[in-house]
């Protein structure tokens, strides 16, 4: 077998999950509100262009990034279904990028928690979720670079 064959068994998996199959209900139910439908999609096409522009390398200033996250607060504010819908987006955007970790640990091996930049109030958070990932296999353990920094401040994560 090869790796599109098992990408797509991958996604014939996720499409008929319980968590994809609550998204796709909840996008149902945005749809059959008018006005919530074109709200929810005028968003997705900002959404969209402003995704696009970061991957291209756009520098977002911290105005445009502020509005964009305070667009989706008065969006889901307004529209408990669109709420609803990113709630079920966030469970199942969570299944993806743990089925990314897995698929990158089994190529790079899995980091030890302690190696990693965090700060210990999330490093028994992030071991559990390194162990949830091995399912208790013995797997090769990631070099991680003794200079490795975030690109962001996690402290004020834990505050």
């Amino acid at each position: 077998m090869d790796y599109l064959e098992k990408a797509r068994d991958l996604g014939a998996c996720l499409a008929s999950s319980e968590e994809f199959l609550r998204l796709k209900t909840a996008e149902e139910e945005i749809k059959k509100d008018e006005a919530a439908w074109g709200a929810f999609q005028e968003f997705q096409l900002k959404e969209q262009a402003f995704t696009a522009g970061k991957m291209f390398g756009k520098i977002t200033s911290e105005k445009e990034s502020i509005a964009h996250i305070d667009h989706k607060v008065r969006l889901m504010n307004r529209y408990p279904i669109i709420r609803s819908y990113f709630n079920h987006l966030q469970v199942f955007e969570k299944i993806i990028a743990t089925a990314n970790l897995a698929i990158t640990t089994s190529l790079y091996g899995l980091p030890n928690a302690g190696d990693l930049p965090l700060p210990d109030s999330l490093k028994g958070l992030a071991q559990q979720v390194l162990d949830q990932i091995s399912d208790g296999a013995e797997l090769d353990i990631m070099e991680i670079p003794k200079n490795l920094e975030l690109p962001f401040d996690l402290k004020n994560l834990t505050k």
